[in-house]
């Protein structure tokens, strides 16, 4: 016989195979074993030697059967010699069916302590049960418990694996539902790109018509009424080309379809750029603005357009939400010794406009947020320009973020993650400029310091003034000057006349400084060397003053 077959697996198979054995050990002539459910005492399985005293599948009340009397504790058993002279089981109708007998119970117990059933014997009255006897009862009793605790775990075994399997199917059932919708929301999302993209090249085209018309009417002398309407449309073109380009950046976001490109970048020309875009706007309302770049900056590589973006984001909030005082982006970075050729990048965009609260601050970068909408008369837009800067400066292993003082201003701090060129870009050759002496005249103090610390970085000393009459004590105090830079806006004032004879007749070059589209030195009488248009750029400075040096060194040999 094979070892599969000498395995007992189930309670029915080990009663059998324990009846059969007690049947050969003892002499008894019943043996049987019952189950109750409390109620009912059930026989399940029986073995007459000789008379035929107990049948399987008799059912009886509990109170009736003599199973009933077998004590319900660990180790307990009953021995009845004689079921005439007991005084429980003689009054039960099973002793008038039987006759006198004797009578031996065990219970079955379980582990949790609850009575399964008994196994018992019956035999003729005053049979003589030995300890022997009792004990191998026993045994098998404790045996058939453990039998039944191990079938019944085996069942919540299975069970427990059939609802597994069933939560998996489910599970199973689900995903590919999930996968089917996916593809299909995936298709339906691939046709709406598709036609947004479509929708926004074609709307950006008229767009673009109505922007260029509109220049065009600006230039062809309106009246002051029509130059409000005007402006008014230009705002307004401006905020729809501004909403395209966000909803097609929250869209690609959204899609994960924006990816970072790592191609060699001026950061520098990218920012004098950008600021170059808002010169026109920074004019409209007398806005300075400045560009505080540090003294050399290497070859980096990294997303140019990207970075262009999210600058463009914060200049346009920035010229959109100050009124009075300048604008100004500063250019910062940091060498980490701990990543050899990367460089921790910063951008900060700072201005003198309204300032925000510490509740509109908590606002600004969520989606759809528009913490200042109700300071302006126009619409201030969708909400998801700052949300997608900070997404793409994360995307750079960056940050965005912000900080402000309600009436004072706000600076946004954009920083990125680059790779830098061990050796700097080419500079600008500073070499014709070092050593001379600069005369600045701007009524501000930010640009004087900005454009001051540029040229004592070129190795030229500067005089800052605020006010033309400073500059002529100036002038008459500190003895010879090479040059004089000097704001457009003092173009008209006696003072400033003054200035520029007294600097004309010292053979002192003019350099005048003046906001893109806003220069008017015919009118004002003034004859520079040579103009330099705000912002000033370090191309254009350092050009100017070459070409102010040169014709101011060439007139004073003739």
């Amino acid at each position: 016989m094979s070892r599969e077959h000498l395995a007992i697996e189930t309670f029915n198979e080990a009663a059998d195979h324990i009846l059969d054995l007690l049947s050969r050990l003892l002499q008894l002539n019943t043996l049987f074993i019952a189950v109750n459910d409390g109620s009912t005492n059930h026989i399940i399985r029986a073995f007459n030697r000789g008379e035929r005293l107990v049948e399987a599948g008799t059912l009886l009340p509990l109170p009736e059967a003599y199973c009933s009397l077998v004590p319900n504790r660990r180790g307990g058993l009953v021995v009845i010699p004689s079921t005439r002279s007991h005084a429980s089981a003689s009054a039960m109708a099973v002793t008038d069916a039987l006759g006198d007998r004797s009578f031996v119970g065990v219970p079955i117990r379980l582990a949790d302590g609850t009575l399964y059933g008994t196994l018992c014997a019956m035999d003729e009255p005053g049979y003589p049960v030995s300890s022997w006897e009792l004990r191998t009862l026993n045994s098998m009793s404790v045996f058939l418990s453990y039998t039944i605790d191990l079938e019944r775990e085996h069942e919540r075994e299975r069970r427990r694996g059939e609802r597994q399997k069933l939560r998996r199917q489910q599970a199973e059932l689900r995903l590919k539902r999930l996968r089917e919708r996916h593809r299909t929301a995936q298709a339906k999302l691939a046709q709406s790109s598709d036609l947004l993209a479509m929708l926004s090249h074609e709307i950006r085209n008229s767009l673009n018509g109505t922007i260029g018309m509109t220049d065009l009417m600006q230039q062809s002398g309106t009246t002051e009424e029509q130059d409000v309407y005007l402006r008014f449309m230009e705002d307004s073109n401006r905020n729809l080309l501004q909403l395209l380009d966000n909803i097609l950046d929250y869209s690609k976001l959204n899609e994960g379809e924006v990816s970072l490109e790592a191609f060699p970048i001026d950061l520098l020309s990218v920012v004098e750029d950008s600021v170059f875009l808002f010169a026109s706007q920074a004019l409209a309302k007398r806005l300075e603005l400045l560009i505080d770049a540090e003294e050399e900056l290497p070859l980096l590589y990294g997303d140019a357009g990207k970075i262009r973006q999210v600058l463009l984001n914060l200049l346009s909030n920035a010229v959109k939400f100050t009124e009075t005082g300048s604008i100004t982006v500063q250019i910062r970075s940091q060498r980490l010794p701990q990543q050899p050729g990367r460089l921790r990048v910063s951008l900060s965009v700072s201005d003198t406009g309204s300032g925000m609260t510490e509740e509109e601050l908590e606002q600004l970068f969520h989606k759809y947020s528009r913490p200042h909408e109700g300071k302006r008369k126009q619409e201030v837009g969708t909400g998801l320009g700052l949300y997608i800067s900070r997404q793409l400066a994360e995307r750079m292993e960056g940050s965005l973020r912000a900080s402000s003082v309600p009436g004072r201003g706000s600076v946004f701090t954009f920083e990125m993650m680059l790779r830098a060129e061990p050796t700097p870009l080419v500079q600008l050759n500073h070499a014709p400029v070092a050593g001379k002496r600069a005369l600045l005249l701007d009524g501000s103090e930010e640009l004087r310091r900005i454009v001051g610390k540029q040229l004592e970085q070129w190795g030229v000393a500067v005089t800052g003034c605020a006010e033309p009459e400073e500059a002529m004590r100036a002038l008459a105090a500190e003895g010879r000057f090479d040059v004089l830079l000097a704001d457009e806006s003092f173009a008209s004032s006696q003072a400033m006349t003054s200035l520029v004879e007294r600097a004309s007749d010292c053979g002192l070059p003019l350099v005048l400084m003046a906001p893109l589209g806003g220069a008017r030195p015919a009118a004002s009488g003034l004859e520079p060397r040579t103009m330099l248009v705000k912002p000033i750029r370090r191309f254009f400075l350092i050009h100017a003053l070459t070409t102010a040096f040169e014709e101011g060194a060439a007139a004073r040999s003739t």
